[in-house]
């Protein structure tokens, strides 16, 4: 799961269409390739002051982003939006604060919780990603917006690969009322 340079820049100008507050779910701990400097340097890039009061630190539970010294994912979330950031995984290894199966249904605390859902590529790790898929949507705030990053063409392994068309036809499907 990741936040790269470039879907770093695709956050950041999401925020300034339309600015990410709230409550923030990442699903599974993404490692952010970029460190500190490089963080507040591309928030500055995309016309975007950081924060005041916005945590630095580094990622501790990623072992690359720990051994490279890249930005924590709630730390480079926090130089842009004062968003609250949960973690949903399958385990709690790198320190996900909700545990669950993204194939089974969504317990009904987490219903409509959420303002912003960032898929740093789930989706292709899992056996089921239609139902994936739902059980993404159904933590949705009504005015809730889900950012989803699937690779088309993997160079490593991968259960599943994506089409943009998969995620078009079933936002089509389920009336989403903009997707981009």
């Amino acid at each position: 799961m990741a936040i790269t340079r470039h879907l770093a820049k695709l956050l950041l100008r999401e925020h300034r269409h339309r600015p990410i507050t709230g409550s923030v779910l990442l699903l599974a701990r993404p490692t952010v390739f970029l460190t500190p400097e490089q963080a507040i340097a591309l928030v500055r890039s995309e016309g975007i002051t950081p924060r005041k009061g916005a945590k630095i630190e580094t990622d501790r539970y990623t072992a690359r982003g720990r051994a490279l010294g890249y930005i924590s994912d709630e730390s480079f979330l926090s130089l842009f939006s004062d968003a609250a950031v949960e973690v949903l995984d399958f385990t709690g290894y790198q320190g996900a604060t909700i545990i669950h199966d993204l194939c089974a249904p969504m317990p009904a605390a987490l219903l409509g919780k959420f303002d912003f859902i960032y898929n740093g590529s789930v989706l292709d790790n899992l056996f089921d990603s239609a139902a994936a898929m739902d059980n993404i949507t159904r933590p949705l705030a009504p005015s809730g917006v889900a950012f989803h990053y699937e690779g088309a063409r993997h160079f490593g392994w991968a259960y599943a690969e994506f089409p943009p068309e998969w995620f078009f036809d079933y936002a089509a499907i389920n009336k989403f009322d903009d997707c981009k």
